[in-house]
Parts: structure tokens; C-alpha cells; sequence
């Protein structure tokens, strides 16, 4: 009995419950990761994993960024033997328990009217908006296509099978 006492006493102190000790964040993000940019480069894309461990439904509406003068959601698509991009209107769903993978050649971040270089290496703040969520701010990291494409494109292949 006193061993009881005193695990709940240290809960509380910590701000956790029994019930909830290792209890999954609704939205999981990966490392978020950006593609670096040299002078005179006007966009960038943005790449992440987002995972829903909640209880319901919900949907990346939009991103944001004091680095770019526009950031929207984007997907690239192969249409008549043509790559093209184009801007996703309403935001992605994510239903619960399913990941959705923002990776080179798929969707994205799109950074558009960039006001600084993106130089490899360095941290950069977006802030990702969902439905239900809300906003959660990621620092990113700037990375070159090299780097970026060999681990983030085996990974949104490995999540299309």
C-alpha cells in the first residue's frame, strides 16, 4: 500500500497519471528537413513525416514561415509524361492511425519567395497548421539534395506499397 502512495504521489509531481505514462502524442512528426538553396535560389520544399496516433481524424490545412513570402502544400505528379506541381487545395486528411509522408517527388512544403539562403546545415522555424491540432512549429534543417533525396524517397516508397 505505501509503495502505491507513493507511485501516485510521484505522478502527480511529475504531471503524469498511471493511465497515461507512455501515452502517444495525437501528431507525430518526424525531423522536418529542408532542401538548401544557394544565392539567388527563389523557393525551397520542405519535407516531413506526419503521423496521427489521436482518436480521430484530422487535416494539415496549411504551413508557414517568416523564411519564405508564401508557403502553401503542394504534390508533384506525373501527367502526360510531364512532372508537374500543383498546390493542394483544402489541405491533406490524415486519418487516425495512418502516417502521411511529405517527401521529394510527392507532396511537400512548398517555400516560395525565399528572403534568406538556405544554407546546408542551418535551422529554420515552420510552423505546420491542422484542423484539430492546431499549429505545431518545427525547426528544420537545411540539407542538400543529396542528403535529402537517398532517405526521404526510400521512405515515401516504402509507405506507397
Amino acid at each position: 500500500m505505501t509503495f502505491l502512495k507513493y507511485s501516485l504521489v510521484g505522478c502527480v509531481l511529475l504531471g503524469a497519471s498511471l493511465t497515461g505514462v507512455g501515452a502517444a502524442e495525437p501528431i507525430v512528426l518526424s525531423p522536418m528537413t529542408i532542401r538548401a538553396t544557394a544565392a539567388g535560389m527563389p523557393s525551397s520544399a520542405a519535407y516531413v513525416t506526419i503521423t496521427n496516433n489521436g482518436d480521430a481524424d484530422d487535416r494539415l490545412i496549411a504551413a508557414k514561415s517568416a523564411i519564405a513570402r508564401k508557403v502553401e502544400i503542394h504534390t508533384m505528379e506525373m501527367l502526360d509524361g510531364v512532372m508537374k506541381m500543383r498546390l493542394i487545395e483544402g489541405g491533406v486528411p490524415i486519418s487516425t492511425g495512418e502516417k502521411l509522408v511529405l517527401a521529394p517527388g510527392g507532396l511537400h512544403v512548398m517555400l516560395m519567395g525565399l528572403n534568406t539562403i538556405l544554407a546546408a546545415g542551418s535551422q529554420h522555424d515552420i510552423t505546420l497548421v491542422f484542423e484539430k491540432a492546431g499549429e505545431v512549429t518545427l525547426s528544420a534543417t537545411a540539407k542538400l539534395p543529396s542528403e535529402i533525396s537517398s532517405g526521404m524517397m526510400m521512405q515515401h516508397h516504402e509507405m506507397a506499397q
